[in-house]
């Protein structure tokens, strides 16, 4: 009887206990390889420090890391033509090598091959995998769900490393801990690296030859670069990644000008990331599919929610009277933030893109959706080593503010123009 309930619900959820089993290993996965960068969520300065960095040359590395999403769009002919179990495990594995590299302080110049080599493997080859992994397990009418709990299971298990990296700071002490942390944060990806292998299910291209897959793939994807709907897809996640990059300084504006203890900034840092992220996730990719019927409709009113929070944020005035009230419109512009990323991509599956082809898709939705990488980091890091605080925090703030309005119109226009795909018939390959 506990079986078939269980049966039940993951059937609702759409998926079988084979497919969980699979969508789990994934998911966590999915956060491991990015768990040593997830350290400044909770431990920004020190984890600054013990890179040897400034706040612009952090942002720089961060930058770097996002250099994959340049080849990600080329590289959906990659993601249609080679098994990504294979793509996911040579990400993790790869990555928890260079990681042992950083805990070793290298110089800034090999920092920024190390990081550059990291964005290429993440970004441009694991990322759209995992994403096209997702969206070919996952029915059509399913994928705000499905993209929902892969970010909640992804934020439950950063919550998990980051309060393990905090331990380990606060028990080992500054540079020692953070180094410590950022090893078995190394471990960590290389133990996932050979989960994913065995337990992710093969690529089966029988009767396809070598010939016939890398001319299809080639087609698909430049299919794929024709669509203005995958554009705009990609656009309306930027406008939200672009934003998210600026959730990481919400802790050092609250340590600036709040004046917050170490430890007391480290169980922000959790609640504001970590936790908001594990409860928006599942809730979002709920509300997207059961609710509002539509990821499209449903990001249109969260990107307009979030402009209008940060412009509160703006104008709120910065006194420690306003401590706690900043604390919690911080954290509902978090769960905002949160709620876009749980389903920025299920517009995807919401238009009925064919499966073959939505590993191209995919990427070409993530070359744009991420392509902030490149420049964000860089330019609210600019504003913190160049500027007071006070005027820093009020550019990043009007920055986050141009993006969430930019994110708006793609989101309206998706939706105004291809809103009608989930009852329209088919997009044909």
């Amino acid at each position: 009887m506990v079986k078939d309930k269980l049966n039940a619900i993951l059937s609702k959820l759409g998926f079988n206990r084979r497919m969980m089993v699979q969508f789990l290993v994934l998911s966590i996965g999915s956060q491991t390889i990015f768990c040593f960068q997830a350290i400044r969520s909770v431990l920004y300065d020190p984890f600054i420090n013990t890179l040897g960095v400034n706040n612009t040359q952090f942002g720089i590395l961060m930058s770097l890391t996002g250099l994959g999403v340049l080849f990600s769009a080329v590289l959906g002919y990659v993601q249609n033509r080679i098994d990504p179990r294979l793509l996911i495990t040579f990400g993790l594995l790869a990555n928890g090598i260079c990681v042992l590299i950083i805990s070793g302080s290298p110089s800034y110049p090999v920092l920024l091959v190390v990081f550059g080599i990291m964005g290429f493997q993440s970004m441009g080859i694991f990322w759209p995998a995992v994403m096209g992994m997702v969206r070919r397990v996952a029915a059509d009418d399913h994928q705000g769900t499905a993209f929902g709990f892969l970010e909640m299971i992804r934020r439950a298990t950063e919550l998990l490393q980051n309060m393990l990296a905090v331990a380990v700071f606060t028990v080992i002490g500054a540079t020692l801990g953070i180094k410590v942390a950022m090893v078995i944060s190394a471990i960590m990806m290389i133990i996932m690296a050979a989960l994913n292998f065995f337990v992710l299910p093969k690529e089966d291209h029988a009767g396809e030859t070598s010939e016939y897959r890398n001319k299809k793939a080639i087609s698909d994807l430049f299919l794929v670069l024709k669509m203005p709907q995958v554009w705009l897809v990609g656009v309306t996640a930027a406008g939200i990644y672009a934003s998210f990059v600026g959730l990481q300084f919400f802790l050092p504006f609250l340590n600036s000008v709040f004046v917050l203890p170490v430890l007391a900034g480290a169980i922000f840092g959790l609640v504001n990331t970590s936790v908001t992220g594990m409860i928006a996730s599942p809730v979002s990719g709920v509300l997207a599919d059961n609710v509002f019927k539509s990821p499209m409709r449903y990001l249109k009113l969260l990107l307009a929610l979030l402009a209008i929070g940060v412009f509160v944020l703006l104008v709120l005035p910065r006194d420690q009277a306003m401590l706690y009230v900043t604390i919690g419109l911080l954290i509902c512009l978090s769960f905002l933030l949160y709620l876009g990323r749980g389903v920025y991509y299920a517009p995807i599956g919401e238009m009925k893109i064919p499966k073959e082809i939505s590993g191209g898709a995919m990427a070409v939705a993530a070359f744009i959706g991420y392509s902030p990488m490149f420049f964000a980091y860089a330019i609210y890091g600019y504003q913190m080593d160049n500027f007071s605080p006070e005027t820093a925090f009020n550019r990043i703030f009007m920055i986050m503010l141009g993006f969430a309005c930019i994110g708006f119109v793609s989101s309206y226009l998706l939706n105004h123009k291809y809103g009608k795909a989930k009852v329209g018939s088919r997009i044909e390959a």
